[in-house]
């Protein structure tokens, strides 16, 4: 149990708590992994043994029986801060300007090693949300050195919420992504 409210403070209690594997996954609650995942992700992390961040594709699970407006099909820069699907081509390879998003990224046990943590003044909690909890903590990883992988095999698919294909729901996340941008 982790009595302070928001994501990035459960997080951080459970990398506190738990004994931490070689590879640490992390995931949100609506994606669909095939049965293969984790065995792709070690495979993956065998391929790059000198690298210690990765992250994988990540395809759209539309809501069924809605119409999926034009730029929910076409706008690639909408759709990844909208609905986080990723698509880095079929090889695997350094993220070149791109990192790997929440539903389908992990690393080597050994990063939390000297107690890196997650922001807790990002992410998901009452009263505010300030999107970007995995980009603040992918982007102190990178400034040490640490540059992620895209591992092209590791799939999964992210249910798409009716809700941001709507304009108010479209609207709401784009403002939870910019305050998680902006200077704190």
């Amino acid at each position: 149990f982790e009595g302070n409210p928001g994501k990035n403070c459960a997080l951080n209690h459970a990398l506190d708590k738990v004994v931490l594997g070689n590879i640490v996954v992390f995931t949100d609650d609506d994606i669909l992994p095939p049965t293969d995942w984790f065995h792709k992700i070690v495979a993956g992390c065998h391929r790059w043994p000198d690298h210690v961040v990765f992250g994988g594709r990540i395809d759209p699970i539309w809501p069924e029986g809605v119409e999926i407006p034009g730029w929910a099909l076409d706008c690639d820069w909408l759709r990844s801060i909208v609905f986080s699907i990723q698509n880095l081509g079929s090889e695997d390879k350094p993220y070149q300007g791109d990192l790997p998003f929440g539903p389908n990224f992990w690393v080597r046990g050994s990063v939390f090693d000297h107690g890196r943590r997650y922001d807790e003044s990002i992410g998901p909690r009452p009263g505010s949300y300030k999107m970007g909890s995995e980009n603040s903590f992918l982007l102190q990883l990178g400034a040490e050195g640490f540059h992620p992988i895209y591992i092209h095999d590791v799939v999964v698919g992210h249910h798409i919420q009716e809700t941001f294909l709507q304009e108010d729901g479209l609207v709401g996340r784009l403002i939870r992504s910019g305050r998680g941008i902006l200077p704190r």
